[in-house]
Formats: C-alpha cells, structure tokens, sequence
C-alpha cells in the first residue's frame, strides 16, 4: 500500500486501528525518536502531526497503543518516563507545566479537561518506559520502566494501583494473561518474573543467560488453570513455559527467595 523514507527521524513504535468504522481508512499511528508522532492512512496518503518536533515533549516515543475499544484514542510513552493519551481530533496545546507532587511511588497523574491534546499526563518514572499492555478487561494499564518496575494504572481513574519490582536492572516486556489474573514480565535480570495481579510474585524463571525482549501469553491453550506463554532473549533462545497450581512449589525456607517450577519448560 505505501512505502515511506524519512530523512531527519526515525520510527521507534506503531500500531494499527484495529476498530476504524470507515472502510477505506486505516488508522495507523507512529512514534519516532525525536518524540514527533503522525497518525497515517496508507490508502489515502493522509497524514496528521502530533507533539510537532517534540513541542509537548522531546523525549523519543518509546511504545505506542491504540486505546482498546477507542477510534479515536491512543497512548504514547516516551523514554523520559512520562506517558500521554492523545485524541487523533484534537490539535496539541500551549506549553503546560503538569502540577507534580512526589510521592514514594514516583507516580504522577494529570487528567485534562481541554479541547486540545493531551487527554491525560502520567508521569510514570524518572527513567524510560520500555512497554505497556492493556489488561483483557481494558481497565488496567501495565507500564513497565527501566527503573525495575511494573507499575499498574487503573485507566478510568488515573491511580496507580499496584506496583512490582524487578530482582535487579530494568522491566523490558509485560504481557497479561487472557483472564487477566496473571502478569509476565523480562529484562536485565535475565529471568522472567511471573506475578498474580493484585498479589505477589508467582515464579522467577531462570533459563535465559542474557536480557528479555519479549514475553507473550498463549491466549489460545492457557485453559482451565493451565498457562503457557513464550519468552524471547538477546542469548538467541526461544523458551516456552507452562505453569499451574500443581506445578508451582513453595520456598525450602523463609530466606528463599525465588519461587520455581518443576518441569515448566519444554522445547
């Protein structure tokens, strides 16, 4: 459908409308490391600007998602630890300082109530957001940063509701399982952490010998207390995981710290 060569910015992230009501649109929207975004069709060649050379912010885009269920709305994030909701109707606002009040958390929120971009501010870490995923229910947000943790953002009311913790180094993927129970997690520690929403760690899975890229549920055969999902790390290894009630072991002692499987990876 096209093919686009940009000479003074490169795409970082994109993603597809998967919910456009006009047939002859197809709404994608990209993210580029100078923090400009262009919302795309391909089929008409039309093209809209957002966060114009960095004018709400000039951090790179980091991930970016259409809102689940929205036409019209998606999120950016961005590699100084702030993430934003733009409005693909709206034109962008004057400069604004966003009102911040630190907390222990390190999480800040912003909700305007404007005709102009952006929708909501979240100030989410001092260091950059690697990924986010919407829960199967659309009403949580799983924000993963480089500071170690996995913060969850109830979308509706802009709190943060839960907060987990890498073993050590940076969260680089997140995925939820399909009931919404579960969250996955990889990156520097070279383990993926499996962890019960609105509980406490499950697993820490040793297999990888370097970082992880990319971890994903199998939403498709995780039935009936039975989850699988895959992992994927710079060592070159696809690893596949499977865990249950049955499979999950407790601690030999209190100062035990990691919880494992037996017989939870196949090849």
């Amino acid at each position: 459908l096209s093919c686009i060569c940009f000479n003074e910015a490169f795409p970082l992230c994109h993603d597809v409308n998967l919910i456009t009501k006009d047939i002859s649109s197809v709404d994608v929207v990209i993210g580029f490391n100078t923090g400009d975004i262009i919302l795309y069709n391909p089929i008409s060649g039309k093209y809209t600007r957002y966060n114009r050379n960095g004018y709400l912010n000039s951090s790179s885009c980091t991930a970016i998602k259409w809102i689940p269920g929205s036409e019209n709305e998606f999120i950016a994030t961005f590699n100084n630890g702030v993430a934003m909701v733009f409005d693909k109707d709206k034109e962008d606002s004057l400069p604004f300082s966003p009102p911040t009040v630190p907390n222990k958390e390190n999480f800040f929120s912003y909700k305007y109530l404007s005709s102009s971009n952006p929708n909501q501010w979240w100030k989410v870490s001092d260091k950059k957001i690697t990924a986010c995923e919407f829960s199967p229910d659309f009403d949580y947000l799983a924000l993963t940063s480089m500071d170690g943790t996995l913060k969850i953002i109830n979308y509706s009311s802009n709190q943060l509701c839960d907060i987990y913790h890498s073993y050590f180094g940076g969260f680089l993927c997140v995925d939820w399982s399909s009931d919404g129970k579960f969250l996955v997690t990889g990156g520097q520690d070279d383990l993926v952490s499996v962890w019960a929403f609105r509980g406490n760690i499950v697993a820490r899975c040793q297999g990888h010998s370097s970082w992880i890229n990319s971890v994903m549920f199998d939403k498709y055969n995780s039935i009936n207390r039975c989850y699988r999902f895959a992992s994927v790390g710079e060592d070159t290894k696809l690893i596949l995981w499977e865990f249950g009630d049955n499979t999950i072991r407790r601690p030999r002692s209190v100062s035990f710290f990691f919880y494992s499987y037996e017989n939870c990876v196949f090849n």
